[in-house]
């Protein structure tokens, strides 16, 4: 059955948005709220245990889990979760006796029944509520992990709990004790670690790992002397996480916002005016390079010449990055770019500029990547009258799910 529903939920999400064939494409910066359910299996530690002597018992948990990303970092998530989950005696406490209050003797008692530990086994069911703080160690520990598609967590978290435990008779399955131990909610401390991978623009696969401390020492309905350390829960689960859209505001993604000044280039749904010649040069980071000087002369010889390129190699931008031209990764390419336009001086240059993603930020990063290259070619000497910009659009199908790179472009025509 869950497995029904998570297929379910993977199949609704995943084509939500495709009937007008534009499916939303969320960057990891746009990324803030999330939403999912999990699924696992509990592992108990108390008085009895799930790894018992003799029997393995694997209970099941199952919740809900909202989240929201404060930076690239760090976030915070609640979890709400409901288990089940049966323990045994350890092998060193099958003689220990147990009466029908719940209360352990070493010895058997004289004051009532009693039964040893290894005829009985313990049936809890729990509710449990969790504040975590996801840090995103992901990016420190490594750095060539790519941060569009996976995500590794440390979550330290503290926890509202309640335990409803009961000891039953192995032989027939009938309740022994009386249920008088109390009952009451308890904090737990801990945490976890968990992976993410991203399966589609809006849906993570999730795998976490938890060990809390448990504050309760009935949380198991077994009254003893034992270290109140030793009451631990341990969880594995796997989950669906929804995400959801939250697009940046214009001038909030710590990027660098051009100039508003001079005669409109016309783009129609852009922000954005062409700057005046010179203008919003001088703050870019780009170092004048004579590298594209080394391109043999062949490169620009004409268009009736074989050598001549036909189309303009394209420049890419990192997802996780500033928005700025790479020099020293490009150069080969901005080599033939600036070297092509100088050659064909009657020539007029358009850049147009791409992304993977819609929404609010889409406009205005598509806009800034072809501002970047606008300022490039500038920097390197091409007069800004002979520049004008063109398509400010989506990447094609083809493009939409390599989430980094490919999409987030610009591409030079000489026209």
């Amino acid at each position: 059955m869950q497995v029904r529903l998570f297929a379910l939920l993977v199949y609704i999400t995943s084509t939500h948005g495709t009937a007008h064939g534009q499916p939303p494409r969320i960057t990891e910066d746009d990324y803030k709220w999330g939403a999912g359910v999990n699924t696992g299996i509990p592992v108990l530690w108390g008085d009895m245990s799930s790894f018992s002597k003799g029997d393995i018992y694997l209970g099941f948990i199952a919740g809900a889990q909202g989240e929201y990303r404060l930076n690239r970092l760090a976030g915070v998530s609640l979890t709400l979760e409901y288990g089940h989950s049966k323990i045994g005696s350890y092998s060193y406490s099958s003689g220990f006796y147990l009466n029908t209050q719940g209360v352990t003797s070493y010895y058997p008692p004289g004051n009532g029944p009693a039964v040893t530990y290894d005829q009985l086994y313990g049936n809890i069911r729990f509710f449990s509520a969790g504040v975590h703080l996801d840090l995103n160690i992901g990016r420190l520990l490594l750095p060539g992990l790519n941060p569009a598609r996976w995500r590794l967590d440390l979550s330290p978290a503290i926890y509202l709990q309640h335990y409803s435990p009961t000891i039953y008779y192995k032989a027939d399955h009938t309740q022994y004790t009386d249920g008088s131990l109390p009952r009451r909610i308890n904090l737990g401390l801990g945490g976890g670690a968990g992976i993410r991978y991203r399966i589609t623009p809006r849906i993570d696969l999730q795998y976490r790992m938890e060990f809390i401390w448990i504050s309760n020492p009935y949380f198991d309905g077994i009254d003893c002397f034992s270290f109140p350390g030793s009451n631990m829960s341990w969880t594995n689960s796997v989950g669906l996480i929804y995400r959801i859209d939250g697009p940046r505001k214009p001038g909030k993604s710590g990027r660098k916002t051009p100039a508003k000044s001079g005669p409109s280039d016309g783009l129609r749904d852009s922000p954005w005016q062409q700057p005046k010649s010179g203008e919003g040069i001088e703050n870019e980071p780009y170092p004048y390079r004579p590298a594209w000087q080394n391109v043999q002369a062949e490169t620009v010889s004409g268009p009736e010449t074989p050598d001549f390129p036909k189309s303009l190699p394209a420049i890419y931008f990192d997802d996780d990055a500033p928005i700025s031209i790479d020099s020293v990764k490009y150069c080969n390419e901005l080599s033939i770019i600036v070297n092509t336009a100088k050659a064909r001086p009657e020539r007029q240059i358009v850049i147009n500029g791409y992304t993977y993603h819609t929404g609010e930020g889409a406009v205005s990063e598509r806009v800034d990547h072809c501002v970047a290259m606008y300022n490039y070619l500038v920097a390197h000497g091409i007069d800004p009258k002979r520049i004008t910009f063109g398509r400010i659009g989506a990447a094609t199908e083809q493009e939409r799910y390599n989430f980094i790179e490919r999409s987030r472009r610009v591409e030079v025509v000489l026209k």
